[in-house]
């Protein structure tokens, strides 16, 4: 996979990482928590979320691209230890529905 952008900022918000891998663009996501006691990572990508996700994706096409490609949205779920300063887990997610 390579890294295109990080921190993709417009109007619409933020895409934390875009990157191609092949012919697919992949939108990247990222959430760190501190331990489960509120949930996983990934879990906190709520529905409102997941729907601002794709109109970034859109107006990213749009704006960078100037055309469709095929799209793929993941999540890199972040857990850091009870410390906060070392990384316990780290979960690429691959795939990740958004709708």
């Amino acid at each position: 996979m390579a890294i295109l952008e990080c921190n993709y900022r417009c109007s619409l918000g933020e895409i934390d990482i875009v990157a191609r891998e092949g012919g697919v663009l992949v939108f990247v996501e990222v959430r760190t928590r501190r331990g489960r006691r509120f949930g996983e990572a990934v879990e906190s990508i709520t529905p409102a979320k997941a729907a601002r996700l794709r109109k970034l994706a859109l107006y990213y096409l749009q704006h960078r691209v100037g055309r469709e490609l095929p799209c793929r949205f993941d999540v890199v779920a972040i857990r850091m230890d009870s410390s906060g300063e070392k990384v316990a887990e780290l979960v690429h997610h691959r795939g990740v529905e958004t709708g």
